[in-house]
């Protein structure tokens, strides 16, 4: 059988799509051979391994899919588009992500085509990248289609389309041989009417169901509405709700100096992994905005955060609006531009020997807002810097070189950047190329990411490295209770091996008198740890089960987004290279600025390798 998912993808397509196609890193699982490449050894001796990404395509192609998908956006926007985007967020849905994960083992080549066999069945018409990954315990296909189709119409997420995707799904797998949950085929939806009189459906879950069950056999109150709040469970709950109402303060804090507007400071929490409820399908502000850290269940509304005033949309706004104007005060002198739309070119992507440098506006650049329009944003002094990196290599590079040299130059390190292959400019027209290229993708990343600032990256990246390393720490606390779970679902078989031992062996003199004693002591704690836990009841141990499977899917979630962390990191760090470079090779003005960068990530790094080597200690000590 398969489960399946969709999500819808808002701001980060690129990502997403690399993060898909990429092939996995992790530790080598016993018995798991297919889609290695390699084995390599990390600092302690430990295996990892490649798990190759098994990709295909339709109605898109390998180099261009962020392209094709793009094109097709464009298309359908301009022709039918009539309306702002219906997103609580307010930003445009620009992909769906469906994921189709097998129960049981089949071969990734396998899974691929049926991954291809469900996007040309259910998502005909539409661009859509199929990705088979083998890195996780359940092989699977992750399915990134592009929100409007080759005609300009957009997919609609609704209960008829899961049914459809589920359907389907189901099919595939038994003509494959592979098992299906029948129980499960059909949604069998529970209508129910909220506080405000919306109408709204649910598909009853394992945990939902066990709530129920608890509730029928009186384990849990369901009249008396205090009863509850003296139990240990809530207590918990509690607790969990303060530590997430200081981490989105704390995370708040961090970003205030950083951020433009009210929407910024909500999109830069987004990036760090936040799910924001804050609009209404109208693109009204709700009542409230609820934030969700990343790895936690339940979000933490605006008006419980602090003193319960500083931290509400009006509040913030009007603060993030003063310190924006203290910084342009301070910061930028102060004059008038009569500059239009029309005056600035819009660059959607910048190109070494394709982007006329000449018309880059080294004052103004134009940004896409949520509604789909566009507006004129004043760069800040780091862009500016960029731009004046890039014509002066320019200058001297169409200076000295003919230009089928250079377009030589151009071919050969983007050939080598295609085939993922390190590229070493040796020659002055090799570096200047290299160099030119950089600085544009750092344009780009700095235009994409709203950076106008070495002080707002390093604020930034201090947040990063911050949820980044506590959600490193849940990962192990969740690792740790899942081999604990382990153990616990093992004991009854485990306690079954040592009695049948026992009585294999009971003829058996050398056994009885050296082993005998041993074997008992142990069957008898076993024993003891199968009353304590309840295991004589087949019912505990399915729930036990089920909650082992929601633990361990909890912890690839948590997974995902610690990668794209690291993701995150890695494509800040560039950043700061490519401004160090350029920085000493000008006045190096801004060295404190990059060295406090330095820090930071020093610091983090040393904070990293502690809560790693926690996690390998607590795991040593559970295997002795």
């Amino acid at each position: 059988m398969a489960i399946t998912e969709i999500h819808a993808i808002e701001t980060t397509p690129e990502q997403a799509l690399e993060y898909i196609q990429k092939d996995k890193i992790g530790r080598l699982r016993d018995g798991i051979e297919d889609g290695i490449t390699y084995i390599q050894s990390d600092k302690e001796g430990e295996e990892e391994v490649v798990y190759k990404t098994l990709s295909s395509y339709k109605y898109c192609t390998e180099k261009n899919a962020i392209h094709d998908f793009r094109r097709c956006v464009n298309r359908g926007r301009g022709k039918f588009r009539r309306e702002a985007p219906r997103t609580k967020s307010g930003n445009e849905i620009m992909m769906w992500h469906c994921i189709q994960s097998f129960e049981e083992y089949v071969p990734p080549e396998v899974a691929n085509v049926i991954g291809q066999k469900l996007a040309i069945e259910v998502f005909k018409d539409f661009p859509v990248v199929i990705s088979t990954h083998t890195n996780t315990d359940h092989i699977h296909n992750h399915l990134m289609i592009c929100a409007w189709d080759l005609n300009g119409k957009k997919w609609h997420d609704c209960h008829a389309s899961k049914r459809l995707i589920r359907q389907v799904s189901d099919r595939l797998c038994e003509e494959y041989g592979l098992n299906v949950l029948y129980s499960t085929q059909n949604m069998n939806l529970v209508k129910y009417n909220d506080s405000e009189g919306n109408v709204h459906y649910y598909e009853p879950t394992d945990r939902k169901n066990e709530l129920i069950r608890k509730r029928e056999l009186g384990e849990i109150s369901k009249d008396d509405v205090k009863s509850y709040r003296n139990t240990p469970a809530y207590k918990d709950l509690v607790e969990r709700e303060l530590t997430s109402r200081e981490m989105v303060q704390h995370d708040i804090d961090s970003l205030l100096p950083s951020v433009l507007t009210y929407e910024h400071l909500l999109d830069t929490l987004r990036d760090l992994g936040y799910q924001v409820k804050d609009k209404k399908k109208n693109g009204d502000w709700l009542a409230h905005v609820t934030f969700i850290p990343p790895g936690k269940d339940k979000g933490t509304r605006d008006y419980k955060i602090g003193d319960g005033e500083f931290y509400t949309r009006e509040n913030l706004t009007k603060h993030i609006e003063n310190l924006f104007n203290e910084r342009k005060t301070k910061n930028v002198p102060h004059r008038e531009d009569n500059v239009s739309l029309n005056d600035v070119t819009y660059f959607e992507d910048y190109e070494c020997g394709k982007t006329d440098v000449s018309a880059l506006n080294e004052d103004y650049r134009v940004s896409n807002t949520k509604e789909g329009n566009f507006k004129l944003v004043k760069r800040g002094e780091t862009e500016k810097m960029v731009i004046r990196d890039i014509r002066k290599n320019d200058r001297e590079l169409y200076s000295l070189y003919d230009t089928s040299t250079i377009k030589k130059v151009i071919a050969a390190q983007k050939g080598a950047k295609n085939n993922r292959k390190p590229y070493k400019a040796v020659k002055r027209e090799e570096i200047l190329v290299q160099r030119i290229q950089e600085s544009f993708d750092n344009l780009k990343f700095m235009e994409r990411k709203n950076i106008y600032s070495y002080q707002q990256i390093n604020h930034i990246v201090r947040t990063l490295w911050d949820k980044y390393n506590q959600c490193l720490s849940q990962s192990y606390k969740i690792e740790k209770s899942i081999e604990r779970l382990k153990e616990i679902v093992e004991l009854p078989h485990q306690a079954e091996i040592i009695e049948d031992r026992i009585d294999g062996n009971k003829d058996n003199l050398q056994y009885m008198a050296i082993e005998y004693e041993t074997d008992y002591r142990q069957l008898n704690a076993y024993k003891d740890k199968i009353v304590k836990y309840k295991l004589e009841d087949p019912a505990e141990v399915e729930h036990l089960k089920a909650k082992l499977v929601e633990t361990e899917q909890k912890l690839n979630k948590l997974n995902v987004i610690i990668t794209g962390y690291g993701m995150d990191l890695a494509a800040y760090d560039r950043c700061i290279k490519i401004l160090e470079r350029i920085d000493n090779e000008n006045d190096g003005r801004n060295a404190n600025a990059i060295n406090e960068y330095k820090e930071i990530r020093r610091v983090d790094e040393q904070t990293k390798q502690t809560e790693e080597q926690k996690g390998k200690n607590e795991k040593g000590g559970r295997e002795r």
